[in-house]
């Protein structure tokens, strides 16, 4: 006898959105068992009229902060040694930061320091730090070249290690004016703050844990 219609077995077929979200998750685990940041899963390269120094700004530093206002200080180093200088190729020399200063600069030299394939600066990645000051006449004098023209710095929300070991975990990119430095002594660098840029928008804030209220013994 013929079955009916509502006895048939039912055929599902996984739909193209199906099929590519299941890609995705797959890549997302890849990255993981890599032990790479997933976001890092597919990098897209910055816009060609990004020009990138190796200025490291914290987020905090942008925090509620307009386009157009005045950043007294964008050399936001964190890590014991490191007052800011960033090294796209992990050079630690004072005539590769003046190159990396020297307008349009040079970060197409970048190698990310958790994965020395990686020679794509993008979210989400990690960039080294580089230890000291560095006053000399040639890194002043880059400086100095930079008042003129506007530049774009990473923006940074965490950071670990120490001096030359430093490194800075970058959520955005930042385009600024510098006005003005005073190195050393002060240990700052002011510049005017013109927007986020390279591609980036505001970061999102890393969610910080509710305190808990501890009940206490009433009499």
């Amino acid at each position: 006898m013929p079955r009916s219609f509502a006895d048939r077995p039912v055929v599902r077929t996984r739909t193209p959105l199906t099929w590519f979200a299941l890609l995705a998750f797959v890549a997302w685990v890849l990255a993981l068992v890599a032990g790479t940041d997933p976001a890092r899963a597919v990098d897209a390269p910055l816009p060609p009229d990004c020009r990138l120094i190796p200025i490291a700004l914290s987020s905090q530093t942008l925090e509620g902060v307009a386009p157009g206002s005045t950043l007294p200080d964008i050399f936001n180093g964190s890590q014991s040694g490191s007052f800011g200088w960033l090294s796209w190729s992990g050079e630690q020399g004072v005539p590769s930061l003046v190159t990396s200063l020297t307008y349009p600069g040079d970060s197409e030299t970048y190698v990310n320091p958790n994965d020395p394939d990686d020679h794509l600066l993008s979210l989400g990645d990690w960039v080294q730090g580089r230890p000291g000051v560095s006053n000399s006449s040639q890194v002043r004098a880059a400086l100095d070249a930079l008042k003129a023209v506007d530049v774009d710095v990473p923006v940074w929300d965490s950071a670990t290690g120490g001096g030359s070991n430093s490194q800075y975990h970058v959520v955005a990119f930042a385009r600024v004016r510098l006005l003005d430095y005073y190195l050393p002594g002060q240990n700052r660098i002011t510049a005017q703050f013109l927007g986020y840029s390279c591609g980036s928008g505001t970061p999102t804030p890393t969610p910080t844990p509710e305190a808990t209220a501890t009940p206490t013994a009433t009499s």
